[in-house]
């Protein structure tokens, strides 16, 4: 039995109060906890304990000298994401890039997702814009296509779709469901 592996099981069940328990109980008990322990607790944040308790935890990490890594970023961006707080999702895709983490597809995606789901459009699309040297994937335009299908962004959805034509994106069903889709709320089904 290892302190990690249970974090992760409460995380991974939803019981994210008990993951959080278990992380500082490993004090009493003195096992150090290391950036395994921290990413499984914030994994549980997404199921309840919300961004507030993913900050508090990002904070534990660094009174703890605990090195934060991509893992532990793009999971706190993705909490951001169920509370729709874009300002922090890019403040900690900044902070990831400022510590030398790698800019990656993943942490990218979490933060455009973030930004697209609170309805920031315009920083989205600056985001996806820098994306481009990286490998931009069918799943990232599909994340940018469902914002525009929410937020009623037809244009936006033609011009994803052509800019996934011009650098030879593989576009499947859930991409073509996603701008039909903006373009059926915007009326411009024609």
């Amino acid at each position: 039995f290892t302190y990690n592996s249970v974090i992760s099981a409460c995380a991974t069940g939803e019981a994210w109060s008990h993951a959080l328990q278990v992380l500082h109980d490993m004090d009493d008990v003195r096992v150090d906890r290391d950036a395994i322990s921290y990413n499984s607790a914030l994994s549980g944040c997404v199921y309840g304990g919300g961004w507030s308790q993913a900050v508090q935890l990002l904070h534990d990490m660094a009174d703890c000298h605990v090195d934060r890594d991509t893992d532990t970023y793009q999971k706190s961006i993705n909490v951001c994401d169920t509370d729709e707080q874009w300002v922090l999702a890019l403040q900690l895709l900044r902070e990831a890039v400022d510590s030398r983490q790698d800019m990656n597809i993943v942490l990218c995606s979490a933060a455009l997702r973030t930004c697209w789901n609170s309805g920031q459009l315009q920083l989205a699309s600056q985001l996806l814009a820098q994306m481009r040297g990286l490998c931009v994937d069918t799943s990232t335009f599909n994340s940018a296509l469902a914002a525009c299908f929410l937020c009623e962004e037809w244009p936006l959805a033609l011009l994803l779709l052509r800019e996934m034509a011009d650098i030879s994106v593989k576009r499947d069903g859930t991409t073509y469901f996603e701008a039909i889709g903006a373009c059926a709320q915007g009326l411009q089904w024609r």
